[in-house]
């Protein structure tokens, strides 16, 4: 009776720890902002992958934030920085494989602030808002 009984809790304890392992963790990864914190969503209706860019005003320099699938969608956490400096900055989109690009107008945030790039297809009939 005894070992039946331990058998059954741990029969338990076998299947809740299973189903906790379905559930959605939410720990957030390094390319999601945290409250506050300038954020990218980049929705890609081109067919290509698409790298996206951060060129700083007055720089020559780009830095690369990230890529984003044909046909996908991403969420990017941007510098911090960005949202607390009266620096304006651009981003520059480009397909992998393609000499097209899209380059956006400056650019300049608040903290809290979302910035959305839709990537036309072609490239170059991308645009973005802010949120």
């Amino acid at each position: 009776m005894l070992k039946m009984t331990v058998t059954r809790r741990l029969f338990i304890l076998v299947v809740v720890a299973a189903a906790a392992s379905c559930l959605p963790w939410r720990g957030g990864g390094e390319d999601v902002a945290r409250n506050g914190d300038p954020r990218l969503e980049i929705r890609n209706g081109n067919f290509q992958d698409v790298v996206v860019y951060l060129r700083m005003d007055g720089g020559e320099s780009e830095r690369r934030l990230g890529s984003v699938g044909g046909i996908g969608e991403q969420v990017l956490a941007l510098p911090r920085f960005l949202g607390t400096t009266a620096d304006a900055f651009q981003l520059l989109v480009t397909p992998i494989g393609s000499r097209a690009s899209y380059r956006t107008e400056r650019i300049s945030l608040k903290p809290g602030d979302t910035l959305v790039l839709t990537v036309g297809n072609p490239v170059e009939t991308s645009r973005w808002h802010l949120r």
